[in-house]
């Protein structure tokens, strides 16, 4: 969103006590934030100094991270910079982008709260730049499985991105996208190794290698270890548990999926 003069004259005329962002993602002209006479702040997704920027929950999630949390700072000309005032962690155990979120939006509400009520007498407190990390804006193919993920890094994938981007792969030019998914056991792996199936390829096993699908798991071989597909969706029509799509598919398996490169 850009901000133009009309409106930065606009917002003078208003006489702003404060200037509040949320998530804008982006960096404001210096004379948008002179604006309101107690100053302009910021609620950002993490506890500064870590992860400034556009994705501060689902770098964390990404990560791995045990926790996360809500910082108001004031604004300044270098992006997520400037002091912060007030901060809240809270656990990001098990948690998908959206529940973190709403814990985020819940904290910040508290936050906001005591923020308002006391502002003038709270300590401003200078970021350590030696802590600084950064994220950046999600683009679409962030999603996509890569043949060198771990099945725990596609595990926080899942957590991180869902809904959007989502987490896939491509079987000839077909998306499909995971919705449950977790890590094989070993003796699948070795299995596949043994089976000489490629990396990459997607499978059923019970017993032996088949393509007779009733009863079986389904799962995606990776450079190292495979993930068993829990629940998926096929590009154009409704998410399946796996035990559905098997039963009503009409794809051949094994076959290789196409997957990231890097």
């Amino acid at each position: 969103v850009n901000i133009d003069s009309k409106e930065i004259e606009y917002l003078k005329h208003l006489n702003v006590d404060f200037g509040l962002i949320v998530a804008y993602g982006s960096l404001l002209p210096s004379k948008f934030f002179e604006i309101p006479s107690e100053g302009m702040y910021n609620v950002h997704f993490s506890l500064l100094p870590k992860y400034r920027g556009a994705s501060p929950l689902q770098a964390a999630i990404l990560s791995g991270d045990a926790k996360s949390g809500v910082t108001i700072q004031k604004i300044t000309a270098k992006l997520d910079a400037g002091d912060s005032l007030l901060s809240k962690t809270f656990s990001l155990q098990n948690l998908f982008y959206e529940q973190a979120l709403k814990v985020a939006l819940g904290l910040s509400k508290q936050l906001l709260v005591h923020f308002f009520s006391e502002y003038k007498s709270l300590p401003a407190i200078r970021q350590d730049e030696l802590q600084v990390s950064y994220c950046y804006k999600i683009k679409r193919e962030a999603g996509w499985i890569g043949l060198q993920d771990s099945p725990e890094k596609i595990q926080r994938k899942l957590h991180a991105y869902t809904p959007w981007p989502g987490v896939f792969f491509y079987i000839d030019e077909e998306k499909y996208l995971l919705w449950q998914l977790q890590k094989a056991e070993a003796e699948v792996f070795s299995f596949a190794k043994e089976s000489n199936l490629e990396r990459g390829s997607l499978f059923t096993w019970k017993d032996q290698l088949t393509t007779h699908t009733q009863g079986k798991k389904l799962y995606l071989l990776l450079q190292e270890g495979a993930i068993e597909i829990l629940k998926l969706q096929r590009s154009g029509k409704k998410a399946l548990l796996t035990k559905d799509f098997l039963n009503g598919m009409n794809l051949s398996l094994p076959r290789v999926a196409s997957l990231k490169n890097s």
